[in-house]
């Protein structure tokens, strides 16, 4: 009779410490920082942010600079508009247009070309004087070719245009080619001269080469200077 009782309460003792472990057990389930699907949910996660981080500097950077790019080369067109634009009317008729530019022609005929009967004698006398005034030796030319003024006699009727014939324009002129050697600072003097000259002059090519002279006394080194020009004369004195 005095067991039974005592069985009774281990039973009830155990079942409470059972239920004690459970209860425990559930408590540290529910709390629990980070179980399984929080683990994935986090990885997911991660990944999202690196593909937004990447997308971020693989497409929207690039295309935020050619915005960028495009935006300042618009404001730079804009603005040569602007510039081209200024002193131009742009309600002028044709007429006055024309008119105009005629006006620019005649004054620039006027005030910056000679006459081409005085000019011509004039250039060939000058340029023979700088040569010499230089201490240069003249190796070749000068050589002088007619420029007759566009869609004048003799001026080629086609568009495609060789030698001499390329610098040809709307006033008569004189193609020169002319090789000299000397010491390079009088070269330099001379192509100085000649471009402040009073004749309107046009260099088309320069070329300067190296010149190896066994006869030179002063040791100075010297140099070839090659020059294309074309100068050009008032049409009424054609």
């Amino acid at each position: 009779m005095s067991e039974q009782p005592r069985d009774d309460k281990v039973l009830a003792t155990g079942r409470k410490k059972i239920r004690v472990r459970v209860s425990q057990l559930r408590e540290s389930r529910q709390f629990a920082m980070l179980g399984v699907p929080e683990m994935v949910g986090l990885a997911c996660s991660g990944i999202i942010l690196v593909a937004v981080i990447v997308s971020y500097f693989y497409f929207l950077t690039p295309a935020r600079a050619r915005l960028k790019s495009i935006q300042e080369e618009n404001a730079r067109l804009r603005t040569r508009i602007v510039a081209a634009q200024q002193g131009v009317d742009l309600n002028a008729s044709p007429q006055s247009t024309v008119e105009e530019i005629n006006q620019s022609l005649d004054r620039f005929e006027r005030e910056a070309l000679l006459v081409r009967s005085q000019g011509r004698l004039d250039l060939y006398a000058r340029l023979n004087d700088m040569i010499q005034r230089h201490k240069l030796r003249n190796t070749a030319g000068p050589v002088y070719a007619t420029l007759e003024p566009l869609g004048g006699p003799g001026a080629p009727a086609t568009a495609a245009r060789a030698g001499n014939a390329r610098w040809q324009s709307l006033y008569p002129g004189i193609s020169i080619s002319v090789t000299v050697e000397g010491p390079y600072p009088n070269l330099r003097r001379f192509l100085t001269e000649v471009e402040t000259s009073r004749h309107f002059i046009v260099i088309n090519a320069v070329e300067f080469e190296g010149v190896t002279d066994a006869n030179s006394q002063s040791g100075a080194s010297i140099v070839s200077l090659r020059l294309d020009m074309a100068t050009y004369f008032q049409r009424g004195g054609a």
